[in-house]
Order: structure tokens, then sequence, then C-alpha cells
């Protein structure tokens, strides 16, 4: 709840927030989650507009409505994001082997790089510090060359990479933004150049971008899209940020790039020593809420016939708005929503179980 509401109230974007605690954190559309989601999202929204006011992080001007005849090249647009989103994801979860170089050899040494360096930058490229959110900006107002703006892209990405390699606090979800932007100017630039774009629709690929990027590295295209058209306050522009995103998280996964949250996730998990992880998830049980989707082996079943996974019990069926008591008979069908108690150690297993295909 609170990733949701601190998403709506940076952005002024509830709604993004809502779908992002869903799609994104929850991985499920569930009503358990759905409301106090909202809630905190709305709650969130209001404080900010209250102490903040209600400007968005971004200052977009109205966007005008999209040709169709831009569509194609928005797909391209997609697939460059796509594999862009990929190669963040990758150069992210690996960032912090730099700084196992015997240059490096101790935590100050390791925190005071990337600080001497935002020194040196903020003389000659001031642009690519902080999050982002005035160099996006500007991409709107000013028409910058492209050769400025691939110094833009190239400084604002590796001092990302450098910043969070370095393990001190801070993220990396703004400046993802702001790198999508930065790409989708420098495409629009191209475009522009070999005449398949209109120069006034520069701005909408910049914006479609974003959408793009996001969908490529967290593997969320819904949170992306709502995302964008809350910023924007433009909600006629539903199909080419679709295609962006849907073109950008195609290419991500033929790029066999996971998404990045789980990377990091799985990255943090292995840090620690396999022995006392065990132990520690040996001493720990969870209440998981998944739904029986269609086509999968579990679906038509009796709880019974399946093979769950040792330690592994369900507690509740909840079928509509009914609630069934589960019994060894109870036939499991497409929509139910299981709660499970189940060890921390077996959660992959139910989980790869239940989404197993028939």
């Amino acid at each position: 709840m609170g990733a949701g509401a601190g998403l709506a109230a940076a952005f002024n974007a509830p709604l993004a927030g809502v779908i992002f605690t869903m799609e994104e954190l929850h991985k499920n559309f569930s009503a358990v989650v759905l409301m106090p989601s909202l809630a905190a999202a709305l709650v969130s929204t209001v404080v900010s507009h209250i102490i903040f006011g209600r400007n968005t992080i971004f200052s977009f001007p109205e966007l005008s409505r999209v040709p169709i005849r831009l569509l194609p090249t928005l797909v391209i647009v997609g697939i460059c994001l796509g594999v862009l989103g990929a190669f963040f994801n990758y150069c992210l979860v690996n960032a912090s082997k730099f700084y196992q170089l015997p240059f490096f050899k101790n935590n100050f040494m390791r925190i005071a790089f990337p600080l001497f360096l935002a020194v040196i930058l903020g003389f000659y490229l001031p642009q690519v510090l902080s999050g982002g959110n005035l160099l996006v900006d500007s991409l709107v107002t000013n028409n910058f060359p492209l050769k400025l703006l691939l110094l833009f892209l190239v400084g604002k990405f590796i001092f990302t990479m450098l910043s969070y390699g370095a393990n001190v606090p801070g993220g990396f979800f703004l400046p993802m933004l702001v790198l999508g932007a930065l790409a989708g100017n420098i495409l629009a630039n191209i475009f522009v150049s070999i005449g398949i774009l209109d120069s006034a629709l520069r701005m909408h690929v910049i914006i479609f971008a974003m959408a793009g990027f996001f969908a490529a590295s967290v593997r969320a295209p819904i949170t992306g899209i709502i995302l964008i058209m809350e910023m924007t306050g433009s909600f006629w522009h539903l199909v080419p940020l679709s295609l962006v995103a849907l073109f950008a998280y195609i290419t991500a996964e033929l790029c066999h790039s996971k998404p990045i949250y789980d990377s990091l996730l799985d990255k943090a998990l292995a840090k620690d020593k396999e022995d006392s992880r065990k132990m520690v998830k040996k001493t720990t049980r969870n209440i998981m809420e998944r739904v029986v989707e269609s086509g999968t082996v579990i679906e038509g079943k009796f709880i019974k016939d399946i093979e769950w996974p040792q330690g592994v019990l369900v507690v509740d069926v909840k079928r509509g708005d009914k609630d069934i008591i589960p019994r060894g008979d109870t036939r499991l069908m497409a929509g139910d929503y299981l709660y499970i108690l189940v060890a921390a150690v077996q959660e992959e297993a139910v989980i790869k179980m239940m989404e197993k295909l028939k």
C-alpha cells in the first residue's frame, strides 16, 4: 500500500499507484488488495495536493491527437525502447561489480567515487544530476542537437549505474523515465531528419517513449500507460501509448531480460548465505493469495488430486462473492481465488506449480 501511495503522491497519479501495487508488486488483480491500495493512493494524493500543490513532477503542455500514419513509427520506437530497457536492466543488476575492482579498498572509497564524479558533472554536465525531471521539461520546450542528446543519454545512464551500484540509499524510478524520454527524443530527431516524422510530433514520441522504457524494464505496461496518461492529463493517447508499451514489452521478453525488481530481489537474496536463508524461511509461514488461471494444470481438478508441495494447506476458496470452505473434493475453477498457508521456502514452488500449463 505504501509503495502505491508513494508513486501516487510523487507523480500526482493515484490510479497509476493502484495499478502498480497490483500489477508489479502483488502481481494479481485482487479485490482484497484493490480497496486498501485505492484508499492509500487517494489519501496520499490529497495530502500531497494540500502541502505541495497540484503540479506533477513533469510539466507537459497539452498534446494534440496522434495521426494514424504515425503508428508504424511508434512500433519502431517500442522495439528500440525494448532493447534499451533490457540493456538497462542488465547493467543495473551488475553495476555493483564495478566497485569490486582493487581500487575500491573500502566503503569510503566506494561512496566517495560517485560523489566526486557528481562534483565534476556539476560543472560540466549538470543536466544528468538529480532525478532528471527538469531535464525532461527542457526536452519538451527545447530542440537540442542530436550530439548533445546522446551526451545526455550516455551521461545519465552511466551516472545512474555508478550511483546505484555504490549501494547507498537511492533509487532509479525517476531516472528510468528520464532515460526513456532522452531515448525518445533521439529517435524523434532521427525520424524528423529522415522525413518520416513531423517536427510537431517530436514531443509525443518523447512522452510515449517513457511508457515504453518503463514497460521494458519493470514489465508493468498497464502501470506505464496509465502513469503517462495521468501525468499528461490526456486520455485520448491510449492507443499509441499501448502500442509503444506492447512492442517494448515483447522486445524485452525476446531479449530474455527479467523484470528489474524481480532481478534485484533475486540478487539481494543471493547475497545471504544459503544455510541462514533456509533457516529463516523454515520458521516463516505466510498466507498466499493466488488465482486459478485458465489453461493451467490445476483448473478443473479436485484439491485432493493436485500434487501440492510439502507443507501446503488451502485454507479458503473465494469464487465470485462466495467463500467456499475447501475440502478434498472441492473442484477448482478458473477465476477462483485460493488462500494458501505455506512455508516461505515453498512459496516459489507453489507459484510455479499453479502457473504450469496443461
